[in-house]
This record gives structure tokens, sequence and C-alpha cells, in this order.
């Protein structure tokens, strides 16, 4: 469950999955990679998309294998 304090929204696995593009326990990983208004740091280049589609895959940052040398991130 994850509670949205400023809209008062309660949301299950379902509705995080919606709202992000990610499970609940992807979601640190997420925030990592794109940042949100507590942070000042992100990951440059890797927008909400990419990083939805690229959790969604690898459900956190260390289980991304790097790719012909270049990676994916």
């Amino acid at each position: 469950m994850q509670l949205d304090r400023m809209r008062g929204i309660l949301r299950d696995e379902a509705g995080v999955i919606v709202k992000w593009g990610v499970r609940p326990e992807s979601i640190p990983d997420y925030l990592a990679v794109v940042g949100d208004s507590a942070m000042v740091f992100r990951i440059t280049g890797m927008g909400v998309e990419r990083a939805s589609l690229t959790l969604s895959q690898y459900p956190h940052l260390e289980d991304i294998r790097r790719i012909g040398g270049t990676g994916i991130l």
C-alpha cells in the first residue's frame, strides 16, 4: 500500500503500477532514476517512460546487466 498524503489517496499494488508503471518494490529505484521534488539528483537522459519500461523488466537497478559494453542506462 502507498499513501499519497497530499492527495489523500491510498494505492494498492495495481494502483502503483497504473500511476508509475512499475511494481511497488521498484519505487525506490524509480525515484533514484527520475528523481522527485525532495531529491537533488537523477540519472540524466532517463525520463519517466524509459525508467518505467526498464524497471518493469528489471525490478531493481542492480538487476540491469550491461549489454555490449555500453549498457542500457
